[in-house]
């Protein structure tokens, strides 16, 4: 499960395989939205992802799927961060605590 919910600063733009937000250079060539989106997706099926991430410069980040393969990509400082425990991936730590309590060891209390 795939919960990208903090739109603060730069929103997230969703794909049909993915989402992505934020902006990088390769060279002086400016990435954002959906050429972003295409040049990783483009490097992902290349098998050319690692060498594409070592070229980008900016603050980026993307959760894309590709051939029941799931991508957290983000920029080198991690401007945005990605959280993830099993199958579930958050962009706030917090949110993901509270939806997945049970697989991390945290007792939950009723009432």
């Amino acid at each position: 499960m795939v919960e990208l919910i903090n739109n603060e600063g730069k929103a997230w733009l969703s794909f049909a395989d993915g989402s992505v937000k934020g902006f990088a250079f390769e060279g002086e060539r400016l990435l954002e939205k959906e050429s972003l989106y295409g040049a990783l997706t483009e490097a992902i099926n290349r098998d050319s992802l690692a060498d594409l991430l070592v070229r980008l410069n900016g603050n980026f980040a993307a959760v894309i799927t590709i051939k029941n393969q799931c991508y957290l990509i983000v920029d080198k400082l991690r401007s945005y961060p990605l959280f993830y425990s099993g199958t579930h991936v958050s962009d706030v730590g917090e949110h993901l605590l509270k939806t997945i309590p049970s697989e991390i060891g945290i007792p939950q209390h009723g009432g």
